[in-house]
């Protein structure tokens, strides 16, 4: 059994594709490992919270079919971009009591060794209205009345807690899609909590 890579794609939750992604993996492939490219609804065909129980079916999917593909359950990382970002967050975080797990119901403990989030959006709430608004979020949560709880259901910085794997962080500190804030106050909440975790800067 190979160490196994859980890529989830951006887009803002509104585009992007798996297909789109495939020179990503190679580097990942060339050390030996397994990548699992994970596909998940989009906007135009689910909004929020879709993407997320998609993206936890995926990691329950890995478990089911681990000895067939040879993956090592307890060396599974997820990571993403932007949105794929905010996705391997959740999916390496989100508690069982989130009930995010209901399309695919299972008596599996669905836990990864460690989540690499590329610039992912951390409060989804942030970005429905004021100075971070952001137009791919609107159409994410829609105009439903709840939008702001569903939001915060589906935000990683809600579900900060002792006992998360490790976690690492890349931004840039001039990011105008997904606030550099997001990055940094999951940090320091991550930190606070106990959590072995590093945010990693780049600068411009």
């Amino acid at each position: 059994p190979n160490p196994t890579l859980i890529y989830i794609h951006g887009g803002g939750w509104t585009g992007g594709s798996k297909e789109g992604s495939i020179l990503q993996l190679l580097p990942y492939m060339e050390m030996g490992w397994n990548v699992v490219n994970v596909g998940y609804r989009l906007a135009r065909i689910s909004q929020s919270p879709a993407a997320v129980e998609d993206c936890l079916c995926a990691l329950r999917w890995v478990y089911r079919n681990a000895k067939e593909y040879n993956i090592d359950t307890s060396k599974l990382v997820v990571t993403g971009h932007s949105a794929g970002g905010h996705l391997a967050l959740t999916t390496g975080t989100a508690p069982a009591s989130a009930g995010l797990d209901r399309q695919c119901p299972g008596k599996e403990e669905l836990k990864v060794a460690a989540v690499v989030n590329w610039y992912g959006i951390t409060d989804v709430a942030d970005l429905l209205e004021g100075p971070n608004i952001q137009t791919y979020a609107v159409t994410w949560l829609g105009a439903r009345d709840d939008r702001k709880q569903a939001a915060r259901r589906v935000s990683p910085l809600e579900w900060v807690r002792p006992g998360l794997p490790p976690i690492l962080t890349i931004h840039g500190d001039a990011d105008t899609v997904v606030p550099y804030s997001h990055a940094v106050r999951n940090h320091e909440a991550l930190a606070k909590a106990g959590v072995p975790n590093q945010l990693l800067t780049i600068p411009g």
